[in-house]
């Protein structure tokens, strides 16, 4: 190791610092507890060719198919504005994905469809009921951008040239875009979809004791002479005989 070229030192140490950062960008909160963290191969830097295309690929068909999804159920005019412009653009860097791959001569096949992962997070979108969709769906798609710029990133400075890298460079400011977008849209549903659970919980809690309290007053009152009743705090009711 004291005689090992220096550059066979360092490029290590580069690809560890990608690794790390692309493995902290991968860090998934959990939506309702259901959401599935990145599997482990998806947390290293995928600086070949044969890494980036399905990776990309099932990133970039997530974005589409859960925006049509938010197209359908999604009652916010910023969401569904934020949920037509990811289909228009994912829509398009498919097609500039499949253009760079048949340029590039390689022999590597673009996957149809989703990855596991990413039907899982799908179905649980699809199942969440109409108050807690928009804040679910902005979440994954915070996280999907997250991946995506450090995916492209990484493949832009340090892929295999040509036409595929030459794609993740041009796609990389658009990712970009996207990610400060949903920064900004939906704020107030992250805020209602986050707290809707806990409102509701508080409300029916809030109505059960009020029954209980009423329910337990008409037994207690039911054969008690009304000049006995007292008040909530113990004393006797004016006019009441107190022997």
């Amino acid at each position: 190791m004291g005689n090992e070229p220096l550059k066979h030192r360092i490029i290590p140490m580069n690809r560890y610092f990608v690794t790390t950062a692309l493995a902290a960008a991968l860090f998934v909160p959990s939506v309702a507890s259901a959401q599935t963290a990145a599997p482990a191969t998806q947390q290293q830097a995928a600086l070949t060719a044969a890494e980036f295309v399905p990776t990309a690929t099932f990133s970039n068909r997530f974005e589409i198919e859960s925006s049509e999804l938010a197209l359908e159920r999604t009652q916010s005019a910023d969401v569904r504005h934020f949920a037509q412009r990811m289909v228009q653009d994912h829509t398009a860097a498919g097609e500039a994905l499949m253009q760079a791959v048949e340029a590039s001569g390689a022999d590597l096949a673009v996957p149809a469809g989703l990855d596991q992962r990413h039907q899982q997070m799908v179905d649980q979108l699809q199942d969440l009921p109409e108050g807690q969709f928009d804040a679910a769906y902005l979440q994954m798609q915070r996280q999907a951008h997250d991946e995506a710029v450090a995916l492209f990133g990484a493949y832009a400075q340090g892929g295999e040239a040509g036409p595929i890298r030459e794609f993740a460079a041009t796609t990389l400011p658009v990712l970009e875009q996207h990610h400060q977008m949903v920064m900004t849209t939906g704020a107030d549903a992250m805020v209602t979809g986050s707290t809707s659970a806990t409102t509701s919980g508080a409300t029916e809690g809030s109505m059960s004791s009020q029954e209980s309290g009423a329910s337990t007053a008409a037994s207690g009152q039911g054969g008690a002479d009304p000049a006995e009743s007292t008040t909530p705090s113990g004393g006797v009711v004016p006019g009441q005989n107190p022997n």
